[in-house]
Order: C-alpha cells, then sequence, then structure tokens
C-alpha cells in the first residue's frame, strides 16, 4: 500500500512539474519587451490592439525589429498584415 502512495506522489508531481513548464514566461521589463513576448508566440493565434484602437486577430507569422506579420486575418479572408511593433499598446492570446 505504501509503494502505491509514492507511486501516486511520485506522478502528481511530476504532472506539475510538466503543467509549469507550458506556462509562457512573458518579458515585461526589457525595451524590446513586446517584440520578444511575440517572438514566443510564433505561430500562434493572437489579437493586437494599435494605439488607433483598432484591432486585429491572426496568426504571428514572422517578427522583425520594428514590424510583425499577421496572416489568417480574422473576417478578412486571404488577407495578411504588417504592423509596427512601436504602435501595439495590447497583446492578447491564449496560454494553454
Amino acid at each position: 500500500m505504501k509503494k502505491y502512495a509514492v507511486l501516486l506522489l511520485l506522478y502528481i508531481l511530476t504532472a506539475i512539474v510538466y503543467a509549469d513548464d507550458d506556462k509562457m514566461h512573458l518579458e515585461l521589463y526589457q525595451d524590446n519587451a513586446m517584440q520578444l513576448n511575440l517572438n514566443k508566440l510564433h505561430g500562434k493565434k493572437v489579437i493586437v490592439i494599435l494605439d488607433s484602437g483598432a484591432e486585429l486577430e491572426g496568426t504571428i507569422k514572422e517578427v522583425g525589429t520594428r514590424f510583425l506579420h499577421l496572416e489568417k486575418i480574422t473576417n478578412r479572408a486571404f488577407y495578411q498584415g504588417v504592423v509596427k511593433i512601436s504602435e501595439i499598446t495590447t497583446l492578447l492570446f491564449k496560454n494553454k
């Protein structure tokens, strides 16, 4: 019985470690934090809100030093877009 309790405890601890690895660690205190966070989300679906208040939802295709390339933009069939990173005020994404 004690053997099964130890195995169960090891299983739970392993699950906790793997669950923690899935969380994205955000960069917040660097001058290029937005660019670093966008790079971490490469290939993921995001919503970016610009200085103007405009919202764009799409998949990150590429992140440059000054621009973000979005593809599969929602409600814009066959559209892609290039966004100036310095004009992004908010970045929304799902973190499973």
